[in-house]
Order: structure tokens, then sequence, then C-alpha cells
């Protein structure tokens, strides 16, 4: 097909490529450069398509990137971003593959990552398990590496804290203290260990 006409978009950084059968598509500025792309040149079906299909995966990859410049996101979340912006199954798994090997998608980075903030917010071990596994990630509670002493006193400052909010309401504390380390994801180990101690230092009397 023989290139007609060849124009710059105003509201976008790309030109249009129009074709004698009045087909056109829009490619980047790169792209008509790397192929060479003026008027009245003939391109075959098959150029067009292999032109299209790689604008398509830079598009794509660019589009990644700009969502993990701003934070981190595991593979399967960038796999459905790319989906949902349009980019058809191939372009992305592309994509993807790419992503991999430059080390801008790591999922077990993604994972040692999040289990540090996690801490840093006091989270319990499945309280992290639970909310990975809404990510798309999967790991046993063995392999949630934190120190059971870190633990332990992350989930003593959460009752404390919560402990002094319910102060002028007595009712049901420890139960109430105990669903909540659970929602946060504590074990019973842990649960039991700290509502002994900061209910023995209240003598007792919220039992």
């Amino acid at each position: 097909m023989k290139v007609m006409e060849i124009r710059k978009l105003k509201s976008e950084n790309l030109y249009l490529v129009v074709f004698e059968n009045e087909r056109n598509i829009k490619i980047g500025l790169e792209m008509l450069i790397k192929y060479n792309i003026i008027e009245g040149k003939d391109l075959t079906q098959e150029d067009i398509d292999t032109i299209l299909q790689e604008y398509e995966i830079k598009s794509a990859y660019n589009y990644a990137l700009h969502l993990l410049e701003r934070k981190m996101y595991p593979e399967n979340q960038v796999r459905n971003k790319l989906l949902k912006k349009g980019f058809n199954e191939m372009v992305v798994e592309k994509t993807i593959s790419k992503l991999k090997e430059y080390g801008f998608v790591n999922d077990e980075e993604y994972i040692k990552k999040y289990i540090e903030y996690s801490i840093t917010k006091k989270f319990g071990s499945r309280r992290i398990i639970t909310n990975l596994k809404q990510k798309g990630l999967y790991i046993k509670e063995k392999d949630i590496d934190i120190n059971s002493e870190t633990l332990y006193e992350n989930a003593k400052l959460l009752a404390l804290k919560k402990l002094n909010i319910m102060a002028k309401d007595k009712k049901n504390v420890k139960q109430k203290l105990y669903n909540y380390l659970v929602y946060r994801g504590y074990d019973n180990e842990v649960i039991f260990k700290v509502l002994k101690e900061i209910l023995n230092e209240y003598d007792g009397d919220l039992l």
C-alpha cells in the first residue's frame, strides 16, 4: 500500500500515516525514521503489521515504566493494568518479559519490600499473607522472616494504643483487643502473650 500522506497530530506526539485505500495508522517519529516511512513509499501488509506490533510493544513498555516510576507493582498487577489499558495479550506478555529482563518487575523483590513496609505498619504475618494473596502473590508464614520479638513489640504497641482509645468503655475489653489483633494479622500465641502482660499491668480490672 502506498503512503499518501504523513501528518503530525497536534494533540499527541504521534504521526498519522494515510495510505491510498484511506486506511491509516498512528506511530511515533522514531518508527517513521527506523522504517524510512515517507510519502509515496509502498509498504506491504506484513510491513505494516510489523510496524504496528513494534509500536504497540513500545507503547505498552513506556506505559508500564510510567506506572513503575511511581510505585512498585507485582507482575500480576502490571499485567492486569496493561490489559485494562487495551493492549492485547501478546503485546502484554512481550512487555512483561522485557520488564523482567531489565529488573523492573521482580516478584521476589516486591515481596521483600512489602514485608518491610508491613512491619512499619505493624501488620502481623497472617495479615501480610492475606494482603499479598490479594495482589496475586502466594507465600507461606514460614517464609516471612520477621523477628519474633519485633512481632510481639508491634502487637503490644497496637494493643496499648487501642486500650487507650477504649479507656472509657471497659466492657469486653479482652475480647475487643483479641479481635483487633487478629484483624491486624497476629496469631494466638502472640496475642495471648500480649493480653496477659498488658491486662495484668491494669490490675485485671478490665477483664
